[in-house]
């Protein structure tokens, strides 16, 4: 792995190899793109190309000893520093498997579950500007990375902000984060700004694995460009599952009585999920019957239902049925509406039998 093996990221990756060419790298780095673009790969191939000993044109070679502890999580003066649990959770994780930070080897995967309560907290800032304040080991330079550095507590980036007003010599800090206005303003007015783009839909294909070409054509236009996210879609079955609420919505129309409330209990199943696909879906039904350019459609394995609904709503009928299933995600993630009676009124309102005005009407105690 280099820098120059970043996929998607050239003019990025050139951008950071021209700073050490000319020795203004500066001491404080913030990449920023949505996940799945190479932000924490290219975090982890500076610190190689600031390390190696064969550099290759100022980039890292892959195959020194330097590089290859880097690659395996053993360098000394290199450290990736993930969002961990809260510290009972962490402590339990630790107490269930006493190995697991040990045993970890890829540098470029948090050792801990993903989960929405992960945090980088004041501690674990302490203990880097302790490691920053001696010099380098085995390296030229130190390498301090911060992954979704935008989950730091308010009380660690303001312990950060001070290190990085006052940075050690021989020690680079790299924070990755979705957007740069996630960050502190005043540690991101300390950072060199790198945004990564999207990657192209011919990269994200080329790394989905166990999917037909059909299947990773849709899932590389519905990954937004993020190859984490495609990878996600391909492993969960998302696309049978899209085509399955999507088709249970088209046909709404010619249920009634029992079968309604059958297709309306199958697809209440995880239906926040299934509000995922249907308003991915609806995207592309009105961007059809407004422009009339199927080219445009990202859902390309199901055009013959995106047509059916096109040809069956008009415009502002679509806007209306958007925005109302919209908030009903909203109702269910906050407001504990249960998923079968949201998918029973989804269906009512595509079979036309409620409209979505009068949906949310009923609803205004619980979608707001």
């Amino acid at each position: 792995m280099s820098l120059r093996s970043i996929e998607g990221q050239s003019v990025q990756a050139d951008a950071i190899i021209r700073l050490i060419r000319q020795e203004r790298l500066p001491h404080a780095l913030a990449i920023t793109g949505i996940a799945g673009v190479g932000k924490a790969a290219a975090a982890v191939a500076l610190s190689m190309a600031l390390n190696c000993l064969e550099p290759v044109d100022y980039d890292g070679c892959g195959r020194c000893s330097s590089c290859t502890k880097i690659l395996r999580n053993r360098h000394l003066d290199v450290f990736v520093v993930w969002p961990d649990p809260p510290k009972k959770k962490r402590e339990k994780l630790l107490k269930d498997d006493p190995e697991l930070l040990m045993r970890h080897r890829d540098i470029l995967k948090s050792p801990w579950p993903q989960d929405d309560d992960l945090s980088i907290k004041i501690d674990t800032v302490r203990e880097i500007i302790r490691t920053v304040a001696i010099k380098p080991f085995e390296g030229r330079y130190r390498v301090m990375v911060l992954p979704e550095a935008d989950l730091m507590t308010e009380d660690a980036a303001n312990a950060l902000l001070k290190v990085l007003e006052e940075p050690p010599r021989n020690n680079v800090f790299v924070l990755t984060a979705g957007k740069i206005e996630n960050l502190l303003p005043t540690i991101a007015s300390r950072c060199r700004h790198i945004r990564f783009g999207p990657l192209a839909a011919g990269i994200v294909r080329a790394g989905i694995e166990d999917v037909t070409d059909e299947e990773a054509s849709v899932i590389a236009n519905l990954s937004g460009g993020s190859l984490k996210r495609a990878r996600e879609i391909a492993k969960t079955g998302f696309l049978a599952a899209r085509r399955d609420a999507v088709a249970a919505v088209n046909e709404a129309g010619d249920l009634a009585g029992k079968r309604l409330f059958q297709s309306a209990d199958e697809l209440g199943k995880g239906f926040v999920g299934g509000l995922d696909a249907i308003l991915w879906w609806l995207r592309d039904v009105m961007v059809l019957k407004a422009t009339g350019n199927e080219s445009r459609v990202v859902n390309s394995d199901i055009a013959d239902l995106t047509a059916d609904a096109a040809e069956r709503f008009d415009l502002e009928e679509l806007f209306e049925i958007f925005g109302f299933l919209d908030r009903l995600q909203q109702g269910i993630r906050f407001a504990n509406i249960g998923e079968r009676l949201a998918a029973l009124v989804a269906l009512l309102v595509f079979a036309g039998r409620l409209k979505p005005w009068e949906a949310l009407g009923y609803g205004q105690l619980w979608i707001r």
